[in-house]
């Protein structure tokens, strides 16, 4: 158990840019970890140079609190973090709530996590397979009754949930129970950060989805961390419910390749974590994977860092494909965001930003069949 956490802490106080969650490095103008910008070690930051930031007392706040993060990572006692002691099995008489952090870490039952600060802590792991669940679930917090969810969301998901949630095998037929019993496929593309999770972080979908299996495919260039696999998927079973595969290539490479095909919107979806599809430096490595996603005709769901880059992502789509997608899920806040803040100095000076802060959905748009009645055709002479 204290390797698991050794792990888990240090996926949390990752900087490398290999598991950032904006685009690559390379591609950006100059930014620089919050912690250099005072040229000293974050433990030896102090209450004077958090005064040199600009005048706003919000600001201030959160950049303190992530600082105070911070130090608490690298310097509490023993280096022992009870609250990455996730919980396994729940009995089945016991509910998931994911109307937020508070009220899922309640009814998953973490014992360990009971300070504000061990919840920022959890939520910058949890945030990815949380994010997932709390849109796939059948006690889902968006819906359309609150207006987040479309009509289109709505048969999506209730497709997707017919193998998340299967019938008791005794009420089931033999070709749909060999249906369902199917992985049921998550594409997770530009993977990063997301990639490099302690695999356990990912079981917690087994847990909230005890009758389906995974298959969990990470795609991107900056996947894998260390060697390189030459072209050939990285596989790992990790747990009898779930499969991982990651590959280094561009996801429209493999699609051309004809990799993952067929696609079924009842068991595949996509998943893009801050993805950077409208930013100007990095949307052009996005131009050739959209229109492949929409003839998927399965659900993408995409995340944003901040409420700008969710925006500009939304924007851009709306703006290559409009007249080609269903909106699933209204653009909004994801209640299952990281509460840890990354502090970085960027062009416009410090800026914060949440590991997916915001959410949405769309769908290559389907059309409905109509029955045209023909007219008889005249009698002749």
């Amino acid at each position: 158990m204290q390797s698991v956490r050794i792990a888990v802490r240090a996926a949390v106080r990752s900087a490398r840019p290999a598991v950032s969650l904006r685009p690559s490095p390379s591609l950006l103008p100059q930014r620089r970890p919050f912690f250099s910008l005072f040229k000293k070690p974050v433990t030896e930051t102090t209450e004077e140079d958090l005064s040199k930031l600009p005048e706003d007392p919000v600001l201030r706040a959160k950049v303190k609190e992530a600082r105070d993060d911070e130090l608490d990572l690298r310097t509490r006692p023993n280096g022992d973090f009870p609250e990455f002691d996730f919980p396994g099995d729940q009995p089945s008489d016991q509910v998931f709530n994911f109307t937020n952090w508070e009220t899922y870490i309640y009814s998953r039952s973490h014992q360990n996590v009971k300070t504000a600060q061990q919840i920022r802590h959890v939520s910058k792991l949890l945030t990815y397979p949380v994010t997932v669940a709390s849109i796939l679930h059948e006690l889902s917090p968006h819906n359309t009754s609150n207006g987040r969810l479309t009509v289109e969301g709505l048969k999506t998901l209730t497709a997707l949930r017919l193998g998340l949630h299967p019938e008791p095998a005794a009420g089931r037929s033999k070709a749909l129970t060999t249906y369902q019993d199917e992985p049921r496929r998550i594409f997770i593309l530009g993977a990063r950060a997301d990639a490099t999770l302690p695999r356990h972080v990912w079981l917690q979908l087994t847990y909230l989805f005890p009758k389906a299996t995974f298959k969990l495919h990470f795609i991107g260039p900056e996947a894998l961390l260390g060697p390189q696999t030459n072209g050939t998927p990285k596989k790992e079973l990790y747990h009898p419910n779930m499969t991982f595969e990651t590959h280094t290539e561009y996801y429209h490479t493999l699609h051309e390749q004809q990799q993952f095909q067929p696609f079924d919107p009842y068991r595949d979806v996509f998943f893009l974590f801050s993805p950077g599809i409208g930013y100007p430096a990095t949307s052009h490595l996005w131009a050739p994977t959209i229109p492949q996603l929409l003839q998927t005709k399965c659900g993408v769901f995409v995340t944003g860092y901040s409420q700008e880059d969710m925006d500009r992502d939304v924007a851009w789509i709306r703006d290559q494909a409009d007249d080609e997608i269903d909106i699933l899920l209204r653009p909004g806040k994801n209640e299952f965001m990281s509460r840890k803040y990354d502090v970085t100095e960027g062009p416009n000076g410090v800026e914060l930003e949440q590991n997916n802060f915001g959410v949405w959905g769309f769908r290559g748009k389907m059309y409905n069949a109509k029955v045209v009645e023909e007219e008889p055709a005249a009698l002749t002479g």
